[in-house]
């Protein structure tokens, strides 16, 4: 092999060498969504979220769709984190707290029908 071919497989072998300790090192999905949430990056955590759910759905439990509920609602998207919410509330029914979220959000979502049905006529 020449001293060139040499250079270029042992500069290739670093690179996989590199690759392999980063998604060692790289936080896992659930990490990144406690890291989102602590920091109240909602839209972080909308996507993190939506990863997990669409990679791994047998992963899914009411503290995800939690996550999901309070993340689009904190968004502006009321009719998304009521759907959140219900799939929460399937899976942990007795938990009060959900129907209350999902209430507040049931009141904005009224709030956005009513807003758009002023403008509406104005228009």
């Amino acid at each position: 092999m020449t001293p060139t071919r040499t250079r270029i497989v042992l500069g290739l072998g670093g690179l996989v060498a590199a690759g392999l300790v980063y998604f060692a090192l790289a936080p896992s999905p659930e990490e990144r969504l406690a890291a989102a949430i602590e920091a109240r990056q909602w839209a972080e955590v909308d996507e993190v979220a939506s990863e997990i759910l669409v990679a791994s759905p047998e992963r899914a439990d009411a503290e995800l769709y939690r996550s999901l509920g309070i993340a689009r609602g904190r968004l502006g998207a009321p009719a998304k984190a009521i759907e959140a919410f219900r799939a929460a509330r399937e899976l942990a029914p007795d938990d009060d707290t959900l129907k209350q979220r999902e209430a507040v959000e049931l009141v904005r979502l009224g709030e956005v029908y009513e807003e758009e049905a002023q403008i509406g006529p104005a228009l």
